[in-house]
């Protein structure tokens, strides 16, 4: 099972940190969504030390609107890599896009290229 923390801002840190480790406790993972889109940054994926980290598919897409952008996401990865967590890249729908992912660490990525890669490697 698991907990996932959207990217919305909390009025008591203090209260989410324990809230985090109560559901730790009880077996939970757990995830933080959406990284990139709004109010989650490093300081809190330190402080949570979540599991999982999904990287937000708007992201994802403006490094291809973008290129210049692709170096700050790939910075983020590897911060988020080094915070011992897994990395989920949302979104992968192109080649473009699929070429942003760090292949260094531990990751799990998401998207319609990837789904159809799995799907034909099963025919």
């Amino acid at each position: 099972m698991a907990v996932e923390l959207i990217e919305t801002p909390f009025d008591d840190e203090k209260r989410l940190v324990a809230a985090v480790e109560h559901y730790r406790t009880i077996g939970c993972l757990i995830v933080i969504d959406d990284f990139g889109a709004g109010y989650s940054n490093f300081d809190r994926i330190w402080r949570l030390k979540p599991d999982i980290v999904k990287i937000d598919r708007e992201m994802t897409r403006r490094v291809t609107v973008e290129p210049a952008r692709a170096t700050h996401v790939r910075r983020d990865h590897l911060g988020v890599h080094e915070s011992g967590a897994l990395v989920c890249v949302e979104g992968i729908e192109t080649e473009a896009e699929a070429a942003l992912r760090d292949r260094r660490g531990r990751r799990s990525d998401a998207g319609q290229l990837l789904r159809s890669a799995r799907d034909a490697s099963a025919a």
